[in-house]
């Protein structure tokens, strides 16, 4: 695994502690309150607390986890995908860009070649984001991934940024997306 997938990973691993302790503190509040409405002589109030809290702490870690492996089976499906097609070679890929454009386009190809875990050839300024990448299904970590590698290949520090998809059709759209952030964040 390379530095770029493990930082992923770590982020949405810390993403699922922080989300599952928060639901579990709001869950083991509401049970206190609960507790202090309903007389149970059979539980103590704290153990309600504890109880209610660790419930909610464990269901949210769960589909979490549920959440991340059908991520990982939609990444494992694309990457077939863009495996079992010809390779473009760099040549052919940067023809279709300006020269200002081309150094962006190949950090993005790499990031997304490098999110999919395919060879860099593989990735094609035609590529249609729903039907190459099933943008939809995997864009909240597609787009943080994208982004933060990209800004990182410029030395820009990861700013607050708005990241439009509603425009995106293909590869050259997303290009120019991210330049629009990264222009934002100089």
């Amino acid at each position: 695994m390379n530095a770029g997938i493990l930082k992923l990973a770590f982020m949405n691993a810390t993403r699922i502690l922080k989300l599952a302790l928060t639901v579990a503190i709001v869950f083991a509040l509401l049970g206190r309150i609960r507790a202090s409405f309903v007389d149970n002589q059979h539980i103590s109030p704290l153990m309600q607390f504890f109880a209610i809290g660790g419930l909610a702490f464990v269901a949210t870690i769960a589909l979490a986890v549920r959440d991340l492996q059908k991520l990982s089976a939609q990444k494992g499906l694309v990457r077939q995908h863009l495996e079992n097609r010809p390779d473009m070679d760099e040549r052919t890929f940067s023809a279709g860009y300006e020269v200002m454009s081309t150094q962006l386009a190949v950090f993005v190809r790499a990031a997304v070649a490098e999110f999919f875990m395919v060879p860099v050839e593989k990735i094609r300024p035609d590529d249609s984001l729903e039907h190459d990448y099933q943008f939809q299904r995997v864009m909240p970590d597609f787009q943080v991934f994208i982004v933060s590698r990209v800004l990182r290949e410029y030395h820009l520090s990861p700013a607050v940024y708005r990241f439009d998809s509603r425009n995106l059709a293909n590869f050259t759209d997303l290009v120019n997306e991210v330049g629009r952030i990264i222009s934002n964040c100089q």
